[in-house]
């Protein structure tokens, strides 16, 4: 009888622990500033790569972010700034702060050159001006047109 109390104790007692384990939650928080000038990043991408799990920072930076399982590390990313990833402790609460640098694109030169080509409006107009006397409505026997007029009253 004593053998069967404690092996149901020992069941009961590693269900209890098992389901404390798996059931563990994590929290990392935060703020994301610009590494130039201090600033926050509002509505920043704080994300772990390859996951659905992510937040936004808030209007000052800041974010929160809770997940169940342990994760490797936090990515964050905004557009305009180059991304950045720190490595995660294995830790229930931990505190990691992103300083992202703005990311500097390059434009290509583009050069405008005055009258090297000719808009293809002009090539029109001058047809309709060589027309002119054939298309002239005084000049021609008959002609039509159809008007529409619309009448709206509100009355209040």
């Amino acid at each position: 009888m004593r053998y069967r109390i404690f092996l149901l104790s020992v069941i009961l007692f590693s269900c209890y622990i098992q389901n404390k384990v798996l059931a563990q939650s994590y929290t990392v928080y935060g703020k994301i500033t610009d590494a130039e000038t201090g600033e926050p990043i509002p509505f920043a991408n704080v994300f772990f790569e390859g996951t659905t799990i992510g937040v936004s920072t808030d209007f000052d930076g800041l974010y929160t972010l809770t997940f169940n399982q342990p994760q490797d590390s936090l990515s964050a990313s905004y557009l305009g700034y180059n991304g950045r990833s720190k490595p995660l402790q294995n830790k229930t609460k931990q505190k990691i702060d992103f300083q992202l640098f703005p990311s500097s694109q390059v434009l290509k030169a583009v050069d405008i050159v005055y009258g090297q080509y000719e808009n293809p409006a002009w090539e029109i107009l001058r047809k309709v001006v060589k027309n002119r006397s054939k298309n002239n409505p005084q000049k021609q026997k008959g002609y039509e047109y159809e008007s529409y007029t619309k009448t709206e009253v509100d009355i209040d």
